[in-house]
């Protein structure tokens, strides 16, 4: 259970109501998007925005920052999702990997690549894939050497990288504040290995 109470969204003023929904549903059309449908909870309210939302402006603010975060990122989409679950899965927070696991898969990850995330392997990927992935782990822990730098400058140009860094440290953050708070997934947690997926 989430140590600050979720908020009602119906308690929030009406023009404010969708401040708590999915930035996704928002920035795509979800028909594109299979497996975001088959794992959405039955409301549209997200938990991680409802604990944020203690904070009116805060929550706001939040929102302004990843959707320009996002609209400013020079990566493709599954670049961004091998970030994100990268992040997920080396902070062991179920919160983000349950949100983002339908996401990648429907961006073209395979359910293979996406459990060797889950379980901090880099197996089923290329060395582009590989580098990426130690990269995000060297990111959150601060451990990001020259060598590991170089390496990853071997497939992506400044910009990629700049990208990289600023999406690995904004999920960390995001990370963090879950983490701290306890915020619980809307629906069973799919597991690091999809073991939950609904049938």
């Amino acid at each position: 259970m989430s140590r600050v109470p979720l908020i009602d969204p119906e308690s929030l003023p009406e023009e404010d109501r969708d401040l708590v929904r999915t930035h996704l549903e928002e920035s795509v059309d979800l028909e594109s998007y299979p497996h975001v449908h088959e794992l959405a909870p039955d409301t549209p309210a997200r938990n991680i925005y409802r604990a944020i939302g203690h904070n009116r402006d805060l929550l706001e603010y939040h929102r302004g920052v990843q959707t320009a975060l996002w609209d400013a990122l020079e990566l493709d989409a599954r670049t961004r999702e091998l970030v994100i679950l990268a992040v997920a899965a080396h902070t062991g927070v179920a919160y983000e990997w349950h949100h983002h696991v339908p996401v990648a898969l429907d961006e073209g990850l395979t359910r293979a690549e996406v459990i060797a995330i889950g379980g901090r392997s880099t197996e089923p990927f290329d060395e582009r894939d590989s580098d990426l992935l130690a990269y995000v782990r060297a990111f959150v822990d601060r451990r990001v050497t020259d060598d590991v730098h170089a390496t990853l400058a071997d497939h992506f140009d400044d910009s990629e990288i700049v990208s990289i860094g600023w999406l690995a440290g904004f999920y960390a953050l995001l990370s963090s504040f879950l983490v701290a708070h306890d915020v619980p997934t809307e629906r069973q947690f799919v597991g690091w290995e999809l073991e939950n997926w609904p049938a």
